[in-house]
Protein backbone atom coordinates (compact mmCIF):
# COMPACT_ATOMS: atom_id res chain seq x y z
CA UNK A 1 0.00 0.00 0.00
CA UNK A 2 1.65 3.35 -1.25
CA UNK A 3 1.06 6.29 1.01
CA UNK A 4 3.17 9.88 0.51
CA UNK A 5 2.37 13.52 2.17
CA UNK A 6 1.97 16.20 -0.37
CA UNK A 7 4.40 18.63 -1.51
CA UNK A 8 4.66 21.06 -4.43
CA UNK A 9 5.05 19.72 -7.91
CA UNK A 10 5.04 20.70 -11.76
CA UNK A 11 2.71 18.15 -13.44
CA UNK A 12 0.00 16.23 -12.83
CA UNK A 13 -0.58 12.27 -14.25
CA UNK A 14 -4.02 11.34 -15.63
CA UNK A 15 -6.27 9.06 -14.05
CA UNK A 16 -6.14 6.33 -16.29
CA UNK A 17 -9.12 5.30 -18.42
CA UNK A 18 -9.58 1.99 -17.57
CA UNK A 19 -13.02 1.53 -15.17
CA UNK A 20 -11.74 -1.74 -13.77
CA UNK A 21 -8.30 -3.46 -13.26
CA UNK A 22 -8.63 -7.44 -13.49
CA UNK A 23 -6.20 -7.86 -16.46
CA UNK A 24 -5.22 -11.79 -15.92
CA UNK A 25 -6.86 -11.99 -12.64
CA UNK A 26 -10.14 -12.91 -11.85
CA UNK A 27 -11.72 -14.04 -8.45
CA UNK A 28 -13.26 -17.57 -8.53
CA UNK A 29 -16.24 -18.73 -6.78
CA UNK A 30 -14.83 -19.16 -3.32
CA UNK A 31 -13.40 -15.63 -3.92
CA UNK A 32 -9.75 -16.40 -4.47
CA UNK A 33 -7.57 -14.18 -6.17
CA UNK A 34 -6.08 -16.02 -9.33
CA UNK A 35 -3.16 -14.23 -11.25
CA UNK A 36 -2.11 -15.86 -14.63
CA UNK A 37 1.14 -14.24 -16.58
CA UNK A 38 0.79 -12.03 -19.77
CA UNK A 39 2.01 -14.71 -22.63
CA UNK A 40 5.26 -12.60 -22.93
CA UNK A 41 6.48 -11.71 -19.28
CA UNK A 42 9.75 -11.82 -18.61
CA UNK A 43 12.54 -11.03 -16.33
CA UNK A 44 13.12 -7.73 -18.64
CA UNK A 45 10.20 -6.33 -17.75
CA UNK A 46 11.52 -3.54 -16.09
CA UNK A 47 14.61 -3.02 -18.07
CA UNK A 48 12.77 0.64 -18.89
CA UNK A 49 13.00 2.15 -15.48
CA UNK A 50 16.61 1.57 -14.43
CA UNK A 51 18.55 4.28 -13.57
CA UNK A 52 17.16 7.62 -11.53
CA UNK A 53 13.76 9.91 -12.49
CA UNK A 54 11.92 12.31 -11.22
CA UNK A 55 8.61 11.74 -9.50
CA UNK A 56 5.82 13.57 -10.61
CA UNK A 57 2.09 12.19 -8.34
CA UNK A 58 -0.98 13.11 -6.81
CA UNK A 59 -3.50 10.97 -4.45
CA UNK A 60 -6.33 10.95 -3.11
CA UNK A 61 -7.06 12.95 0.39
CA UNK A 62 -9.91 10.31 1.31
CA UNK A 63 -9.67 7.05 -0.03
CA UNK A 64 -13.15 5.41 -0.85
CA UNK A 65 -14.97 7.33 0.50
CA UNK A 66 -16.04 9.16 -3.14
CA UNK A 67 -13.22 11.50 -2.74
CA UNK A 68 -12.44 14.04 -5.54
CA UNK A 69 -9.78 15.93 -3.80
CA UNK A 70 -6.02 15.03 -5.05
CA UNK A 71 -3.05 16.32 -3.06
CA UNK A 72 0.63 16.25 -5.33
CA UNK A 73 4.07 15.52 -3.92
CA UNK A 74 6.89 15.31 -5.82
CA UNK A 75 9.98 12.29 -5.35
CA UNK A 76 13.21 11.38 -6.32
CA UNK A 77 13.79 7.28 -6.83
CA UNK A 78 16.70 5.72 -8.55
CA UNK A 79 15.85 1.56 -9.62
CA UNK A 80 18.61 -0.99 -10.05
CA UNK A 81 19.13 -4.08 -11.35
CA UNK A 82 20.06 -7.48 -9.12
CA UNK A 83 20.61 -10.67 -9.47
CA UNK A 84 20.82 -10.40 -13.90
CA UNK A 85 17.87 -9.03 -14.06
CA UNK A 86 15.33 -10.97 -11.95
CA UNK A 87 15.35 -8.56 -9.20
CA UNK A 88 15.73 -4.77 -8.50
CA UNK A 89 15.84 -2.58 -5.92
CA UNK A 90 13.80 1.41 -5.57
CA UNK A 91 14.85 3.53 -2.96
CA UNK A 92 12.33 6.48 -2.96
CA UNK A 93 12.69 10.14 -1.42
CA UNK A 94 10.11 12.69 -0.57
CA UNK A 95 9.24 15.25 2.32
CA UNK A 96 6.37 13.74 4.28
CA UNK A 97 4.87 16.60 6.70
CA UNK A 98 8.10 18.94 6.30
CA UNK A 99 10.14 15.66 7.18
CA UNK A 100 12.13 13.28 5.49
CA UNK A 101 10.60 10.38 4.37
CA UNK A 102 12.30 7.47 2.42
CA UNK A 103 10.50 4.06 0.93
CA UNK A 104 11.54 1.15 -0.52
CA UNK A 105 10.76 -1.30 -3.09
CA UNK A 106 12.19 -4.27 -4.21
CA UNK A 107 10.93 -6.35 -7.07
CA UNK A 108 11.15 -10.26 -7.86
CA UNK A 109 10.59 -12.23 -10.87
CA UNK A 110 9.55 -15.80 -10.24
CA UNK A 111 10.93 -17.59 -13.40
CA UNK A 112 8.87 -20.47 -12.65
CA UNK A 113 5.60 -18.76 -12.70
CA UNK A 114 6.78 -15.74 -14.66
CA UNK A 115 5.11 -13.06 -12.64
CA UNK A 116 6.30 -10.55 -10.70
CA UNK A 117 6.16 -9.92 -6.80
CA UNK A 118 6.44 -6.63 -5.94
CA UNK A 119 6.56 -5.66 -2.38
CA UNK A 120 6.65 -1.58 -1.45
CA UNK A 121 7.93 -1.29 2.56
CA UNK A 122 8.15 2.91 4.34
CA UNK A 123 9.06 3.44 8.12
CA UNK A 124 5.18 2.52 9.37
CA UNK A 125 4.62 -1.23 7.34
CA UNK A 126 8.18 -2.90 6.93
CA UNK A 127 7.08 -6.09 5.85
CA UNK A 128 7.91 -9.02 2.94
CA UNK A 129 4.51 -9.97 3.20
CA UNK A 130 1.56 -9.41 0.93
CA UNK A 131 3.23 -8.57 -2.42
CA UNK A 132 1.47 -6.80 -5.88
CA UNK A 133 1.68 -10.12 -8.22
CA UNK A 134 1.48 -9.83 -11.86
CA UNK A 135 2.78 -8.79 -15.46
CA UNK A 136 3.32 -6.66 -18.30
CA UNK A 137 0.47 -7.43 -21.02
CA UNK A 138 2.20 -5.71 -23.85
CA UNK A 139 3.42 -2.19 -22.61
CA UNK A 140 1.09 -2.03 -19.26
CA UNK A 141 1.58 -4.23 -16.51
CA UNK A 142 -0.98 -4.87 -13.91
CA UNK A 143 0.13 -6.29 -9.96
CA UNK A 144 -2.60 -7.25 -7.61
CA UNK A 145 -3.22 -8.06 -3.68
CA UNK A 146 -5.59 -8.24 -1.00
CA UNK A 147 -5.05 -6.24 1.73
CA UNK A 148 -7.25 -3.95 4.09
CA UNK A 149 -8.19 -0.48 4.59
CA UNK A 150 -10.10 1.16 7.42
CA UNK A 151 -10.97 -2.38 9.05
CA UNK A 152 -12.45 -3.45 4.97
CA UNK A 153 -11.18 -6.29 2.87
CA UNK A 154 -10.10 -4.68 -0.47
CA UNK A 155 -8.28 -5.51 -3.35
CA UNK A 156 -5.34 -3.19 -4.57
CA UNK A 157 -3.65 -2.75 -7.88
CA UNK A 158 -0.91 -1.17 -9.59
CA UNK A 159 -1.11 -0.48 -13.63
CA UNK A 160 2.34 0.20 -14.57
CA UNK A 161 2.50 2.27 -18.59
CA UNK A 162 5.63 2.27 -20.19
CA UNK A 163 4.53 2.63 -23.25
CA UNK A 164 6.82 6.06 -23.77
CA UNK A 165 9.50 4.65 -21.59
CA UNK A 166 11.21 7.84 -21.05
CA UNK A 167 7.84 8.98 -19.37
CA UNK A 168 6.32 5.78 -17.92
CA UNK A 169 2.96 6.14 -15.24
CA UNK A 170 2.12 3.74 -12.50
CA UNK A 171 -0.86 4.41 -10.64
CA UNK A 172 -2.56 2.02 -8.01
CA UNK A 173 -6.37 1.48 -7.74
CA UNK A 174 -8.43 0.05 -4.75
CA UNK A 175 -11.51 -2.31 -5.05
CA UNK A 176 -14.43 -2.80 -2.36
CA UNK A 177 -16.34 -5.72 -4.62
CA UNK A 178 -14.28 -8.04 -5.39
CA UNK A 179 -12.71 -6.09 -8.48
CA UNK A 180 -16.04 -5.40 -9.62
CA UNK A 181 -15.59 -1.59 -9.61
CA UNK A 182 -12.69 0.32 -8.85
CA UNK A 183 -11.46 4.11 -7.56
CA UNK A 184 -8.16 5.13 -8.53
CA UNK A 185 -6.60 6.85 -6.01
CA UNK A 186 -2.77 7.32 -6.43
CA UNK A 187 -1.03 8.78 -9.98
CA UNK A 188 2.29 8.89 -10.17
CA UNK A 189 4.48 10.02 -13.62
CA UNK A 190 8.27 10.19 -14.07
CA UNK A 191 10.82 12.06 -15.67
CA UNK A 192 14.20 10.52 -16.66
CA UNK A 193 17.43 12.02 -14.80
CA UNK A 194 19.94 12.04 -17.34
CA UNK A 195 23.48 10.75 -15.80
Amino acid sequence: MIFISPIIMKAQPAVPSETTGMINAAVNERGELKIVPAPKSSEKDFDFFYGSWKVYGKRLKSRLHHSNEWIPFTAKLNCSKMIGGYANIEPFYTQANGKDFEAFTLRLFDSATRLWSIYYAYPSNVSMQNPQVGSFQNNIGWFYARDVWEGKDIMIVYRWDRTDSEKPTMCQAFSADNGKTWEWNYLQSFEKIKE
